[in-house]
């Protein structure tokens, strides 16, 4: 092509053993000898089942180049490329972003920002700072609407939690491997600076409108803090805490959870829109940890407090409450198939990889 023409681009190979293709057209090279001349951009790219598509202007001066335009991505699953990319990371989906981008050598903005994660779309903006030590993000997000059935699975939520602490109840609890260095994720938390403010309002659970929920997330230097998420259903509510510090070599990390006349309800609905189950739960929930390991092992300890009181009084049904935690909790009181109590109440302390109650 000559320097005064578009480039066109068209690709297609395999990057991890997994295919791709590229199409489009990019500005004139032109662009590397007149800074300021710049050139329509059109990229569409597809791999391991995700779409990305880009339009725009753009120039190729290599000392100051530049991007104002609209980006696309969309899949099915993050994790088919992150898995293809070689990369660790929760796998959440389907999803689909969009936003209007303007980028350089220093610094991203993006405004307009679309995600729709399943039923859920978020909308907020964007920027990131390149100048520093690190990259520094700073982001609103606000969920118009959310529902809790695209977030109550995902390897974040506060049942994933939950699965790690009752899985230590046992006689014999698991010891993992020791670990064999800093896992990445901890890295990945040394290598930006993050602020991130959320709000979701309304809150849907199997349909219906149940309140709002709002988080604050910041990460400095290899320290993130969630303080708060809050949740509130009604006249109940549900908080939390967390501070992981991976600045050092061996990470430490506390996450304290406080529930007061919380309905869960709309959460079992989250999960199975068939249950019928109602009624409210105080929880207390407070652990801190140590060491890199994935699990919570034997350097974890906290304390748990809990009331629960089903609406309904039918007592085998608290065997689905809190996804199976409840069963789990109260194996040691009733090992029948099918639970005799109509409420629970329980205090228990978690030290040494073992969960006793008072």
């Amino acid at each position: 092509t000559s320097t005064g023409a578009p480039i066109v681009l068209s690709a297609k190979g395999a990057f991890n053993d997994k295919p791709f293709t590229a199409s489009g057209e990019l500005p004139p090279l032109a662009g590397l000898i007149e800074p300021e001349r710049s050139g329509d951009v059109r990229v569409a790219v597809d791999y391991a089942g995700t779409r990305l598509v880009a339009a725009g202007k753009a120039n190729l001066d290599l000392d100051a180049p530049r991007f104002a335009g609209w980006l696309n991505l969309a899949s099915d699953t993050s994790s088919a490329l992150a898995d293809a990319a070689g990369i660790s990371a929760p796998a959440f989906g389907p999803y689909e972003f969009s936003a209007n981008v303007d980028a350089d050598r220093k610094r991203l903005a993006a405004r307009d920002v679309e995600l729709r994660l399943g039923k859920s779309m978020l909308r907020g903006s964007f920027s990131v700072e390149l100048g520093g030590a690190r990259p520094h993000i700073v982001a609103t997000v606000s969920g118009r609407p959310a529902h809790l059935e695209d977030f109550a699975t995902q390897p974040w939520s506060l049942a994933q939690l939950l699965e790690r602490v009752t899985a230590i109840g046992g006689a014999e609890p698991q010891r993992p491997a020791p670990d064999r260095g800093t896992p990445a994720s901890w890295h990945l938390l040394r290598a930006a600076d993050v602020d991130l403010d959320v709000l979701m309002d309304p809150v849907f659970s199997a349909g219906a409108a149940i309140g709002r929920g709002a988080m604050k997330l910041k990460l400095d230097g290899g320290r993130l803090t969630l303080k708060p998420f809050s949740l509130s259903v009604g006249p109940g509510t549900l908080r939390a805490e967390a501070d992981f510090d991976a600045r050092t070599d061996i990470p430490r990390y506390a996450v304290r959870v406080e529930g007061n006349g919380f309905d869960y309800g709309p959460f079992v609905r989250a999960l199975d829109p068939a249950s019928r189950l109602e009624g409210a739960f105080d929880l207390s929930l407070d652990l801190e940890s140590s060491g890199a390991s994935a699990v919570l092992d034997d350097s974890t300890k906290g304390t748990l407090d809990l009331l629960v009181l089903p609406r309904d009084w039918r007592a085998g049904r608290l065997d689905t409450l809190g996804w199976g935690v409840l069963r789990r909790l109260m194996g040691t009181v009733d090992s029948g198939p099918e639970s005799k109590l109509n409420c629970l109440v329980g205090s228990f302390d978690l030290a040494g990889g073992m969960m006793r109650s008072r």
